[in-house]
């Protein structure tokens, strides 16, 4: 996809846009925001900056540029400057909070890989792969709430370390994300009427859920009334 920038006191810039965003991976015609001269070792360059039309995301492109007196360069692609580099994105991360990076950090990763996998367009693979970060958390919050049980817990189905060591209020949100999450595992859906967006959301909840539980035991443990 081709299209124009003009720059100040020049003819018009003919470019060859980027036609694959870095963030979703996505076929796009990216929209163009702004762009400006540069220098990188003296070398003069044309920065472009894209946003995706489908995650909205921004990122940028390189051109040489050769001020209007040097030989057309190599990035010369059929009358059009096609990027040197492109910069930013390359797959959109779900950020976590400390505390949770801090308990479970192989949730993390396990749910980034179904994240990126989401973004792909994997989706038989996208709902058990939540589903199996799910299971880490929620055994990585048991242990880190009974540590000397480490080896029990890690032997226990999901279900069972719910119902053995969450307190009430929690049981009722984190058993749903399993059993949404099951549907994933097996052929026979017992919940038709959800998708994977709705794991995801649980699953957010559950991570609230625990964010707040692990604060107030700290300010609990260090606040001590004078």
């Amino acid at each position: 996809m081709e299209d124009e920038i003009k720059l100040k006191n020049r003819d018009p810039l003919k470019i060859d846009k980027p036609s694959i965003c870095p963030h979703c991976n996505k076929g796009i015609d990216p929209k163009i925001l702004n762009w400006f001269p540069f220098k990188i070792a003296e070398e003069p360059l044309i920065c472009v900056c894209f946003q995706c039309p489908i995650c909205r995301q921004i990122f940028f492109a390189y051109y040489a540029f050769d001020d209007g007196f040097l030989p057309l360069p190599a990035s010369y692609w059929n009358g059009y400057r096609h990027p040197l580099q492109i910069v930013g994105g390359h797959g959109l991360k779900k950020e976590f909070s400390k505390e949770i990076n801090r308990i479970s950090p192989d949730f993390v990763v396990i749910y980034n890989d179904a994240y990126k996998a989401e973004q792909s367009e994997c989706k038989s693979i996208v709902g058990i792969s939540y589903r199996l970060s799910f299971e880490h958390l929620v055994k990585d919050y048991c242990i880190w709430m009974f540590p000397d049980k480490r080896e029990e817990i890690l032997k226990k189905w999901l279900s069972q370390c719910i119902n053995d060591y969450f307190d009430d209020d929690f049981k009722e949100i984190f058993s749903r994300a399993a059993w949404l999450g099951n549907d994933f595992a097996h052929c026979d859906l017992k919940h038709p009427e959800c998708d994977v967006d709705d794991l995801k959301q649980i699953i957010e909840i559950c991570v609230s859920k625990i964010e707040f539980k692990v604060r107030e035991k700290k300010y609990i443990a260090e606040i001590k009334r004078k």
